[in-house]
């Protein structure tokens, strides 16, 4: 799976005082030396880093897994479909 630059959040949470998310933004995909082929990382809200897993969509049937990211951000998929959603409703 090809890694995104950016992703857009689809909602939001909140651990403490060390991670947030926040709906409706986007986030930066940051580097992490502890990443592999199948991770991402981000900077939260408050500035720490967290990491995410990049299941292949037809396998990322699990929404159960916390640091799932296709729980908490959109796909490329996801995206083009909001944006011929949002196209067919002007």
């Amino acid at each position: 799976m090809e890694k995104p630059n950016r992703l857009l959040c689809k909602r939001s949470y909140q651990i403490g005082q060390s991670i947030k998310i926040t709906e409706g933004q986007f986030y930066e995909v940051v580097y992490n030396p502890h990443d592999t082929e199948e991770t991402i990382s981000i900077k939260h809200d408050f500035g720490l880093i967290s990491l995410y897993y990049m299941y292949p969509e037809d396998q990322d049937d699990n929404h159960n897994l916390s640091r799932t990211y296709t729980k908490w951000f959109y796909t490329k998929k996801e995206l083009a479909k909001l944006r011929i959603q949002e196209y067919e409703k002007s």
